[in-house]
């Protein structure tokens, strides 16, 4: 039963998706790393009431904007990722990652003095049972006041929107992706340009956004 609300059908998302192969997207975004660190239940530890995992494993994954960036990859698109990251390990991985995927990383940024922002996931279950995380801890950091960096910043958003006409902005509140940047983006596409928000905290605040993608918290905010 039908509410009014207009539908649209799997071959209309299809042929859309067929249409992003080989088009360029710039993407400005708050990059993170995901991590997980797998185990298998052994027993309770003697010296408090948690469980002790033995280790399985561990993975990274492209997180925050930089799932944005896979997605648009994953999808057949060419993604021009623009943001920062730190002159630490997880930055490094996470540009290992994106590259593995054969996305250009010239956009995102080394900064000194800040901390890549990762999510770590402790996931535990048995070998052929279901997984099921136990707890997460993130590194966050905040972007240091550095004119230099956001200089590059604007310029590489000025590079890559040479080579796009849609514009993803992909705000996790890391410091990277924020409204005052919309102008610019706006004047870089040029007229024909089109601008699509994500942002988890202030999606109000990017007046003049062609599109945005809320989930329902967003939505009702």
């Amino acid at each position: 039963m039908s509410d009014g609300t207009p539908r649209v059908g799997a071959d209309r998302l299809l042929a859309l998706t067929d249409r992003l192969a080989g088009q360029r997207v710039l993407v400005l975004a708050d990059l993170v790393l995901d991590r997980f660190l797998t185990g298998s239940p052994k027993r309770i530890s003697r010296e408090a009431p948690v469980l002790i995992l033995r280790y399985d494993g561990e993975s990274v994954l492209p997180g925050g904007g930089a799932n944005a960036v896979a997605n648009i990859r994953a999808l057949g698109g060419e993604p021009l990722p623009i943001g920062f990251v730190g002159a630490d390990e997880s930055g490094r991985r996470l540009r290992a990652e994106l590259a593995a995927r054969g996305i250009t990383t010239t956009g995102i940024l080394e900064v000194p003095d800040y901390r890549t922002p990762t999510k770590t996931r402790i996931v535990a279950g048995f070998p052929h049972g279901t997984k099921q995380q136990i707890v997460r801890y993130d590194v966050e950091d905040e972007l240091p006041e550095d004119d230099a960096a956001h200089a590059r910043l604007a310029a590489g958003i000025r590079a890559a929107a040479a080579d796009a006409r849609v514009a993803v902005v992909s705000d996790y509140g890391y410091g990277a992706a924020r409204p005052a940047l919309l102008p610019a983006l706006r004047e870089a596409l040029g007229p024909e340009g089109v601008v699509i928000v994500d942002s988890r905290y202030r999606l109000g605040d990017y007046q003049g956004a062609d599109g945005a993608t809320p989930n329902e918290e967003e939505a009702e905010a």
